[in-house]
């Protein structure tokens, strides 16, 4: 421990570490129960997840940490973007779209139709290089270092803080991990292997993968597609909004029980919604994937910032009692 209070550089970033990759293994053994076909990307989805979820239970976001959370975010809508993509059409298909979007571009700036062409081939050469598969693969890994360094600057924030908070924040970030593992090896326990049949493998090939079950749930719950594509993104991109919206003060009394029965009612809907992604596209099962979708939308929207004006009111008061206090 520094003598400022904060936790020293090597220390925290080992304890970043640890906590970062327990709750990768962890992860791992969920979806390989789940039996997913890339179990490794999955297990970094539900990291994402994870962390989001007690970003917003935390609620701490200082200067710095504000613009890299705004880039982590930026950078896993590209990756959700990229991972939809991959899934409605086949890689060739996706390049080929790629490359219509990119020449349509081009073709609004000056220039753009000598240029554009020539700047897509010497894209395509520059990515069968060795550098550039490389540097593809750099930038592939970009959102996972991305969520690395929000971990690290998230407790280290954290840490640097005046504990005015009661100690939920360090009880929760200390069995996260713990409650991680077990729920793992108690996926990994209680799930029996069978052998898929035909039915099953067919429903596997069209059905997206675990991690992309919400965001399908959100787009079948809209009947126009095009909204639906407007709903999905708008869920992807709305957590930017957390730094603005969040705030430890939540977790002081009389706030904290009515804020961590909405941190447990949104990690709820969020399951409810991979749930019902995976449901065939019945009535009830559109009507219920509406509901989750307006609640999601209305914490970010609605309750978050009810909690904010409820905790300035809070202020507001008790700085006035503390003052007549003294009258």
């Amino acid at each position: 421990m520094a003598a400022n209070g904060s936790v020293a550089p090597p220390a925290f970033l080992a304890r970043t570490l640890c906590l970062f990759f327990i709750l990768l293994f962890a992860s791992e053994a969920i979806v390989t129960s789940l039996r997913g076909p890339y179990p490794g990307v999955g297990s970094i989805y539900a990291c994402f997840y994870i962390h989001l979820w007690l970003s917003i239970y935390d609620g701490g976001f200082g200067s710095r940490r504000k613009i890299l959370w705004i880039a982590l975010i930026i950078g896993w809508v590209g990756a959700m973007a990229a991972g939809f993509l991959s899934y409605v059409m086949p890689w060739g298909q996706a390049q080929m779209w790629s490359a219509a979007v990119f020449l349509n571009l081009a073709d609004g700036l000056p220039g753009g139709r000598d240029w554009g062409p020539k700047a897509w081939e010497a894209f395509g050469a520059f990515s069968n290089t060795a550098f550039g598969q490389g540097f593809l693969v750099a930038l592939s890994c970009l959102p996972v270092a991305l969520l690395v360094f929000d971990i690290a600057v998230m407790h280290g924030h954290t840490a640097a803080r005046q504990e005015d908070v009661a100690g939920s924040g360090r009880i929760l970030r200390r069995l996260s991990p713990y409650v991680a593992i077990a729920i793992g090896v108690a996926s990994a326990m209680l799930h029996q292997p069978v052998a898929p049949d035909d039915t099953l493998a067919g429903l596997q090939t069209i059905m997206p993968q675990w991690y992309m079950l919400p965001f399908y749930a959100v787009l079948r719950a809209v009947p126009d597609k095009f909204g639906g594509v407007i709903a999905m993104s708008a869920v992807m991109i709305v957590p930017i909004l957390l730094p603005w919206l969040a705030s430890a003060r939540y977790r002081l009394r009389p706030l904290r029980g009515w804020f961590q029965l909405g941190c447990l009612a949104i990690a709820l809907g969020w399951f409810g919604l991979g749930w019902l992604g995976a449901q065939p596209p019945e009535a009830d099962v559109i009507g219920r994937s509406q509901a989750l979708t307006i609640w999601y939308f209305a914490f970010f929207l609605l309750v978050l910032p009810f909690f904010a004006a409820w905790a300035r009111w809070r202020g507001k008061a008790e700085a006035t009692a503390i003052a007549g206090a003294f009258d």
